[in-house]
C-alpha cells in the first residue's frame, strides 16, 4: 500500500505550483492533481461509531451500558438502549470524515 502510494505520487506529471482542486458529486469527493484522481477514504473510526438515520442526521450509542449495572434503575437502564442524536456542531465535523456516506 505505501509503495503504491509513493509510486502514485511520483509518477504525476503536475507542477509544483499546482493546486488541489475538490470536486464533488455523486455522493463522494474527487481531489483533482494535475493529471489524475484522488477519492477521500472514509473514516472508519466513525463509520463504526455512528449511523445515519433516514433524515440524514447521524445517531450514537449511549455510554454507561458496561458496568455498575447493579446500582442502575430499570428505567435508566431502558433509557440507555436507545440511540442519541449528535448535536449539529459536532455532526458537522463527523461528515467531513465520511464522504460517501454510511
Amino acid at each position: 500500500m505505501i509503495a503504491a502510494q509513493g509510486r502514485f505520487l511520483q509518477g504525476s506529471r503536475r507542477s509544483e505550483n499546482s493546486l488541489a482542486f475538490p470536486f464533488t458529486g455523486g455522493g463522494f469527493s474527487i481531489f483533482v492533481f494535475g493529471s489524475f484522481k484522488v477519492m477521500q477514504k472514509t473514516k472508519k473510526s466513525i463509520a463504526k461509531r455512528f449511523k445515519l438515520s433516514g433524515t440524514g442526521k447521524l445517531r450514537r450509542r449511549s455510554p454507561g451500558q458496561r458496568h455498575h449495572l447493579h446500582q442502575k434503575t430499570t428505567k435508566q437502564k431502558r433509557n440507555l438502549n436507545k440511540d442519541k442524536s449528535v448535536s449539529d456542531g459536532r455532526q458537522a465535523d463527523l461528515m467531513r470524515g465520511l464522504p460517501h456516506g454510511l
